[in-house]
Order: structure tokens, then C-alpha cells, then sequence
């Protein structure tokens, strides 16, 4: 989301969604690649409980 404040980013995911704003505030700087092993992670741990 290159472009877009990071303030931005935040309110939508703990005001608009209700994320836990504790998760948000811990990745928010995150890079991309970061993020997207944390939401693989997020994926498997889901998969695992079925």
C-alpha cells in the first residue's frame, strides 16, 4: 500500500474492522515480505485446527 499513511492504515484495520489493535501496533512497520510470512503463518496455524 505504498502511498498511503500509515495512520490511515491503522484506524481502518482497529476502527473499521475491529482488528486487535495490539496485533496492528506490533506489524503495522512491517515490511511487505514480513507481512506476508506472518499472514502464511496466520494460514497454516487456521488450517492445522480443522
Amino acid at each position: 500500500m505504498q502511498g498511503v499513511k500509515v495512520s490511515t492504515i491503522h484506524d481502518f484495520l482497529t476502527f473499521d474492522i475491529q482488528a486487535n489493535e495490539r496485533l496492528v501496533n506490533k506489524y503495522i512497520n512491517d515490511s511487505a515480505a514480513e507481512l506476508e510470512e506472518v499472514q502464511a503463518k496466520i494460514f497454516s496455524l487456521a488450517f492445522e485446527e480443522r
